[in-house]
């Protein structure tokens, strides 16, 4: 699979989501309210990731309308929420 219809910027959405994890983990600064936030945003950017991806792919030639559909649903059931950010 190639992909490559965006250029591939997905991949700007993906590591913005892990800086913000990064500094998740090393908090010392911000209060666990704040940090929520932090999380609620981590969770939406993996999931416009996962979206522009697959979009991507179906843009791209390497999915038809039933795999695409297929592979975000499957890929949708894997993602782990942070439940307590809802």
């Amino acid at each position: 699979m190639s992909g490559g219809h965006f250029g591939y910027k997905e991949f700007n959405i993906k590591q913005l989501a892990e800086e913000m994890q990064d500094a998740i983990d090393n908090n010392t600064e911000y209060s666990d309210e704040v940090i929520n936030k932090f999380k609620t945003a981590v969770n939406l950017l993996n999931l416009s990731y996962l979206y522009v991806k697959m979009i991507d792919m179906l843009l791209s030639g390497d999915y038809c309308d039933d795999s695409f559909l297929s592979n975000l649903n499957e890929e949708l059931n894997k993602i782990k929420w942070n439940t307590e950010t809802y």
